[in-house]
């Protein structure tokens, strides 16, 4: 008899701990993901003139914040701290994802506008150093563009469960992208243009959906989260990012296009002459 319980014993809780695992839930994310548009302007071509302009790459910074570590109660009062299992900073996610095509995208752009507009071209160069002393004599003037993103999250919503946490927020675009042109062996600078970013009024809605736990440990809980758990969880934040940089690319090119003036640039000839016989050496 003894021995009958004890077996007994043992095949319940085999079969209460099979069902506890029966009940744990995984929930697969949908990922939505964007396309991003960074065609070049086309532009009709004008004739070519003799001056050299070098073009530097794009350089990026970027605006930080801080990320919010509040921690949450589901309705079962588990506190969950949401930073634990997902922290989505837009700064960060743009540089480790669109930085490298953004920035060669820019660079062709740029290219494209000043050869259409009937330049010569040298370059591109990484940065403004790595443009030598002979370059700079033959160059008329050095092209440097910068840009200064300020991308952050507003959280309109946010809300956890025993499963799964929803934050619902928007993406604001913001920053400026300034474009310079000096007389690279002096350095005087005879055109600054800044594209005011903010100005384009730039906003994307996004939701992330992402799971905390698959049980709770309480079997009738467990139970219940199951047969209630959505087919899948929402991540759209790629979209909101790719529909946003596409948004900022179009804005930023058509005044870049705007800004560098053929007879604008042409109109410095006689003062970038004069300061390349003051700097002979």
């Amino acid at each position: 008899m003894k021995l009958t319980k004890i077996v007994l014993l043992g095949m319940s809780g085999i079969m209460i701990t099979s069902l506890l695992s029966g009940c744990a839930t995984k929930i697969p994310v949908k990922n939505e993901t964007g396309h991003l548009n960074l065609e070049s302007p086309k532009i009709k071509q004008e004739p070519m003139t003799n001056k050299i302009l070098g073009i530097v790459d794009p350089q990026f910074n970027y605006k930080t914040y801080a990320q919010n570590k509040r921690a949450y109660f589901t309705g079962f009062g588990l506190r969950i701290n949401p930073g634990a299992y997902y922290t989505f900073s837009p700064s960060k996610y743009f540089k480790n994802n669109y930085e490298d095509r953004l920035k060669r995208a820019l660079e062709i752009s740029i290219q494209t506008i000043l050869l259409k507009k009937g330049f010569k071209l040298e370059g591109p160069y990484a940065t403004f150093d790595d443009i030598t002393y002979q370059d700079k004599k033959n160059m008329y003037l050095s092209v440097i563009p910068q840009v200064n993103l300020d991308i952050k999250k507003v959280v309109n919503e946010k809300k956890c469960n025993d499963l799964y946490c929803t934050e619902k927020g928007t993406i604001y675009f913001g920053g400026d992208v300034i474009v310079t042109l000096e007389e690279p062996l002096t350095k005087q600078i005879f055109m600054k243009k800044r594209i005011n970013l903010s100005d384009a009024n730039i906003v994307e809605p996004y939701i992330i959906q992402y799971q905390v736990r698959s049980k709770t440990g309480n079997m009738v809980t467990d139970m219940l989260n199951k047969a209630t758990a959505p087919k899948y969880l929402v991540n759209s934040i790629d979209k909101a990012m790719s529909d946003g940089i596409n948004k900022f690319y179009k804005y930023a090119v058509n005044k870049i296009n705007k800004y560098l003036d053929r007879e604008e640039i042409l109109s410095y000839s006689k003062d970038v002459q004069q300061l390349k016989k003051l700097k002979r050496f």
